[in-house]
């Protein structure tokens, strides 16, 4: 028997607080509508934090598919990186559900020389890194790339607020920009750390 694809969804929980709590269930919604099955409640996350956790910046996962399971609260350490390397995507490869299955991206970073990936299509557009959405700074604004593998609920919020525009960012485009972040559920706009 197939193994049904299970999903994932990381909320960031700040002293205590859920943060985004709206367009994660969005998302939710949007997959079980998408691939047919029945979405689950969210959680009562805020209740569920463990009291020890409810200051600072905490992430919060949990898998679902008809039920939730795998729930876990741990303390959020960022990631540091120095160094970003481009790595084509294999053509036709898509990842619009944020699904537990990460072989392809894990892969890519396992094979990267760089601290992370900057993932290109097959048009030679940049879309994302490993674990994130992108964000390119120039002349004092932030653009992302416009052909995203998965729509982020962070990239989202950004947009809709108007401190992130969408283009078309090409590996040769990078020497225009003088800050590259990851963005995600984790990382939201601005940090203090910049990549390029």
């Amino acid at each position: 028997m197939e193994r049904m694809e299970e999903f994932i969804e990381t909320l960031r929980l700040e002293d205590g607080k859920v943060q985004l709590q709206p367009l994660h269930r969005a998302r939710m919604e949007r997959t079980a509508r998408d691939l047919g099955f029945v979405c689950p409640p969210m959680p009562p996350l805020e209740q569920l934090c463990p009291e020890p956790l409810r200051k600072g910046r905490v992430k919060c996962r949990f898998v679902y598919r008809e039920t939730i399971r795998e729930l876990s609260f741990t303390p959020y350490t960022p990631r540091i990186i120095h160094s970003f390397a481009p790595m084509a995507l294999p053509v036709g490869y898509t990842y619009f559900y944020k699904s537990t299955d990460r072989e392809v991206l894990d892969r890519l970073k396992e094979g990267c020389a760089a601290d992370e990936v900057l993932l290109v299509d097959s048009e030679g557009r940049i879309t994302d890194c490993s674990f994130a959405n992108l964000a390119f700074h120039r002349e004092g604004r932030w653009y992302t790339p416009d052909t995203p593998l998965l729509e982020g609920v962070q990239r989202q919020y950004l947009i809709q607020e108007g401190l992130l525009t969408p283009c078309t960012i090409r590996v040769a485009d990078l020497e225009r920009y003088d800050q590259i972040l990851p963005i995600n559920a984790m990382l939201p706009l601005p940090l203090k750390d910049s990549y390029l």
